[in-house]
């Protein structure tokens, strides 16, 4: 460099050589009067980006949906004062790259690939494959795996789907799409399931989640359910009783409880009677409420 306030700011002095240049550099007059510190001089043997020693901080992810981004460093220059870089193809699984364009003092540009991989999605019902150990790093530290919304799972008992992501310190929100076994006759819906250590509240009953499960006599709703979807148990012609242990329900769906047989009863909490004869009145439920 040739300006006197980036030596005086104590940043860096950078010398280009000639390639093969190993001996002493004499700076020039204007700057024989200052000091400068060995350890902030750089010696480079071209201005070119190209022929510059170029380093990735990874060069390879696991597909996120999540653009990738990796550090570009290139030893004694400064990131957008030497160089800029910008991103290409970086999201979906394949090649990416990353160009890297000279400013100012330094010219030309290059092109670095890194590999994004695919995440192949481990089914429910599968146990956990062995994995092979991970080094951690400074750098590089394990992750949680994070399920979106949409994502399923199962138990012994029932088919879920997420509503809302969870994490090992945060509870998401699942609600039941069906039953994992047709020849169950008695289930209890729990307040929370537990999936790849991380808890879900059971919030919803979706739609025809039990139509025409000849088999089931008796269901117990856990207390953390607010929704229940269109012929939910529609059509269960041996249904006998449904029991209403959550306090918090919202909406049920038209003709959740249609064609039940006539001793079918539903019984809900006391304090919430008044209100849930309403809204199963409102859904088209016309038989027994206790």
């Amino acid at each position: 460099y040739s300006n006197y306030d980036l030596v005086q700011k104590d940043t860096r002095f950078i010398i280009i050589t000639p390639r093969a240049y190993s001996g002493n550099v004499k700076l020039h007059s204007e700057f024989e009067n200052v000091v400068v510190n060995p350890k902030k001089i750089v010696y480079l043997n071209s201005s070119d980006i190209k022929d510059l020693k170029v380093k990735l901080s990874e060069d390879k992810y696991t597909y996120d949906g999540n653009a990738k981004t990796p550090e570009v460093t290139i030893k004694g220059l400064i990131k957008d004062v030497d160089y800029k870089v910008s991103y290409t193809e970086n999201v979906n699984p394949g090649k990416a790259s990353v160009k890297v364009d000279g400013i100012d003092m330094f010219t030309g540009s290059v092109v670095v690939d890194f590999i994004i991989e695919k995440n192949e999605e481990v089914k429910a019902e599968e146990t956990t494959p062995v994995q092979k150990p991970v080094k951690v790093t400074k750098k590089t530290k394990k992750k949680t795996k994070v399920y979106k919304k949409g994502y399923k799972f199962k138990d012994a008992s029932f088919k879920y789907e997420i509503r809302k992501a969870g994490t090992r310190k945060k509870t998401g929100e699942v609600k039941i799409i069906g039953l994992s076994r047709k020849k169950l006759s008695k289930v209890v819906i729990k307040r929370t399931v537990k999936f790849k250590k991380i808890n879900y509240n059971i919030t919803e009953i979706n739609q025809k989640a039990f139509n025409k499960f000849k088999k089931l006599k008796r269901i117990t709703i856990g207390k953390n359910v607010k929704l229940i979807g269109t012929y939910a148990f529609a059509d269960c012609s041996n249904l006998e009783r449904v029991t209403f242990k959550t306090v918090v329900i919202k909406k049920i769906g038209k003709d959740a409880f249609a064609n039940l047989n006539e001793n079918f009863v539903i019984k809900v909490p006391r304090k919430k009677s008044k209100r849930y004869k309403k809204i199963l009145k409102k859904s088209g439920f016309k038989g027994n409420i206790k």
